[in-house]
């Protein structure tokens, strides 16, 4: 492979100038850049000439993402490719920004970074919001895993690298993922299309949630040496969910995975539903009935506004969206406000935020705009109201049907229950 030098240029297809200013880190294959195009500055990540003997196919499909915008603001989008160069080749595309970490160092590690299930569940629903904007363009992500995704433990924000391994849906190619995070059909050497992709998904949830992996139990744990066959198997042919209903083969162990028991034995039902029907032996074997990504943005974006602090420090789940005694403390969190939705309620407690997709049938693109949002005041902690997070007013009928207009970014107390009325679908807030 070559290497470049400092300051030396190199063309993209369209014959544009990038100027190389040093090197930022080398894999097994293919190097980073850090290079100035176009007066900014980037990120050229460079192929090995040694892994890539035969590019033609590779080349054209990159080439080809590189042409159509980025479906989410997630993904780190080829920007331009360049010429061969000794029959190698790269592409331009964002530097990553600093606070990031790859989501594989960062789930197992004794001192977290995450410090809260919140900011988890904002990944979960990021992760899942950049996939579904993907599939949505007919595109799938060949090699999606905890190894290709940076995440910010501040705020939630996440950053999807090695999109080189996106196609159309439904082509082949010899890309070949781990394991851990394929689909059993991919495992067994099928190709790789859009359920496949919301297999890997769920897997990403799951491990992010739960901090293991949805079929790495007993089995896993009692295998000396995990060979090919044995990937094959746990992954492929007989994949057993460690919470599975029907079959206790696989149970993760009580001393080496006690978190992720402990986890489970707190989340709220419909959260256990998702993932047992997620990683049941039927949908496992039977890609076309996957958990589209709309239902995991439904049932997490629920989940968020059921994570509450006890006055302890610790973080609660709540059942049924009402009073749960702390696991830590053994003290009960009250809940005082509810916001009814047309299929559940949640809690109105600071920060709850309602979002588009929690309301009645809407657009993919529109499923995480936010509504609305629960906010208390420094100076008067008593105080709890609803802030109007839409563009326009929105109106408010009271107890006593009397109706107020609320602008936008504008909050109303909620001292008295009162109804609101948004794309079509009526909530009560009390």
């Amino acid at each position: 492979m070559k290497r470049f030098s400092c300051n030396e240029i190199i063309k993209t297809i369209e014959g544009l100038d990038i100027k190389i200013l040093d090197i930022i880190a080398e894999g097994g294959q293919s190097c980073v850049y850090r290079v100035e195009y176009e007066d900014q500055i980037k990120a050229l990540k460079w192929y090995k000439d040694s892994f890539f003997k035969q590019t033609d196919g590779f080349y054209e499909n990159l080439i080809n993402i590189s042409k159509i915008e980025s479906p989410a603001k997630a993904f780190m989008w080829p920007e331009a490719v360049t010429e061969k160069i000794e029959d190698s080749f790269g592409y331009l595309m964002d530097l990553r920004p600093e606070g990031y970490y790859v989501l594989r160092d960062i789930v197992f590690l004794s001192k977290k970074l995450i410090k809260s299930f919140q900011i988890a569940t904002d990944i979960c629903i990021n992760i899942v919001s950049a996939f579904h904007c993907l599939h949505n363009m007919g595109l799938v992500y060949h090699n999606i895993s905890d190894d290709c995704i940076f995440v910010n433990p501040i705020n939630g924000d996440v950053k999807i690298t090695g999109v080189d391994n996106v196609t159309v849906d439904g082509v082949n190619t010899e890309i070949m993922g781990n394991p851990r995070f394929l689909a059993p059909e991919i495992v067994m050497g099928k190709t790789y299309n859009t359920q496949a992709g919301r297999y890997s998904i769920s897997v990403l949830v799951f491990l992010i949630i739960l901090a293991n992996h949805p079929l790495e139990g007993r089995k896993w744990i009692d295998t000396t040496v995990i060979t090919n066959s044995i990937q094959k198997e746990l992954y492929g042919t007989n994949p057993v969910f460690i919470f599975d209903t029907q079959d206790s083969s696989n149970r993760p162990s009580n001393r080496l995975q006690k978190q992720t028991i402990e986890i489970w034995n707190c989340l709220p039902e419909y959260l256990k539903r998702i993932f047992i029907n997620a990683f049941s032996k039927e949908v496992l074997m039977t890609p076309s009935k996957r958990i589209k990504e709309m239902y995991w943005l439904e049932a997490l974006t629920r989940f968020r506004s059921d994570i509450v602090k006890c006055s302890c420090g610790n973080e609660i789940f709540l059942k049924n969206s009402g009073t749960t005694s702390c696991d830590k403390c053994g003290n009960n969190y009250e809940v005082n406000h509810y916001i009814e939705l047309p299929y559940y309620t949640i809690p109105a407690t600071q920060g709850t935020r309602l979002y588009r997709c929690q309301l009645e049938w809407c657009q993919d693109r529109e499923a995480l705009k936010p509504v609305g949002q629960i906010v208390r005041k420094k100076d008067d902690l008593d105080f709890i109201g609803y802030r109007n997070m839409l563009d326009d007013d929105i109106v408010i009928i009271s107890s006593n049907e009397e109706s107020y207009m609320l602008a936008p970014k504008k909050v109303f107390p909620i001292n008295e229950p009162f109804e609101i009325s948004l794309f079509g679908t009526s909530i009560r807030l009390r």
